[in-house]
């Protein structure tokens, strides 16, 4: 078994209305995504970077996401990304990070039509 580290993705199956409409639509088993953050400063924490529409681009504990896992989602998987994980990488997602933090996050149904 392994531990989650930066750039692994979670998956989410939701128990919201919304999140049941948006697997129908997309033809999916899971809504809603996240990245695995690791920090250098806490190396025992694992966080995650997602974007909601309620709070937009934020970063959280996985912790309170675990303490949810039942009563807000029915499902959460953990997809581990085998690649090495190069200094370089590291800080070009520092950069990312640091942009998208805080920005505003907006997603309808005719976003997908549009395409």
């Amino acid at each position: 078994m392994f531990k989650a580290d930066t750039f692994d993705i979670l998956l989410f199956k939701c128990k919201s209305l919304g999140a049941k409409l948006t697997r129908t639509y997309c033809n999916s088993e899971f809504d809603h995504a996240a990245m695995i953050l690791k920090f250098a400063t806490e190396p025992e924490e694992v966080f995650l970077i997602e974007a909601t529409s309620n709070d937009g681009i934020i970063i959280k504990r996985f912790r309170g996401i675990k303490r949810s896992i039942g009563r807000m989602y029915e499902k959460v998987v953990l997809r581990h990304l085998e690649w090495v994980r190069t200094d370089e990488s590291l800080r070009n997602l520092e950069k990312f990070v640091k942009e998208v933090r805080g920005r505003e996050y907006n997603f309808t149904f005719d976003m997908i039509r549009k395409r």
